[in-house]
């Protein structure tokens, strides 16, 4: 009888560390709340979503809420499968997103923001799949 009550002692604490590893992957997880992609750029977050021909740029702290947009500005480098690339000027939106009408047909961008005279920078692939026709 005393080896099945220590058989079940640790079955109970291998399930219990179990669910709670588990649980602390869940929770560690960053949760992008604009459901794009988001990528660490030094002490930020940016997060970018491409929706039809805008692109969305949200810059975000560590706790991965919106950051303070005063003092920043951002541009976005788009690379397209020619090897040629364009350069555009983000505009803020409402203090909570950059946005800029993006030309179709990019594979790679570059998000760019200024903040208080730091830069930070994060590369992304296009969200939007395209095929090329020869």
């Amino acid at each position: 009888m005393f080896k099945k009550i220590k058989w079940a002692n640790i079955l109970f604490v291998i399930l219990f560390f179990g669910i709670l590893g588990m649980t602390s992957l869940v929770l560690s997880k960053p949760k992008n709340s604009h459901d794009g992609t988001l990528k660490k750029a030094g002490n930020y977050f940016i997060e970018m979503k491409n929706a039809g021909k805008k692109i969305y740029a949200y810059l975000l702290d560590k706790k991965l809420k919106l950051a303070d947009t005063k003092n920043t500005s951002g541009e976005v480098k788009l690379l397209f499968a020619d090897s040629t690339y364009l350069y555009i000027p983000l505009q803020l939106q409402k203090d909570t997103a950059f946005t800029c009408e993006a030309p179709t047909g990019f594979y790679l961008c570059k998000i760019t923001f200024k903040v208080a005279g730091k830069i930070i920078s994060a590369k992304f692939e296009n969200q939007d799949k395209f095929v090329l026709k020869k």
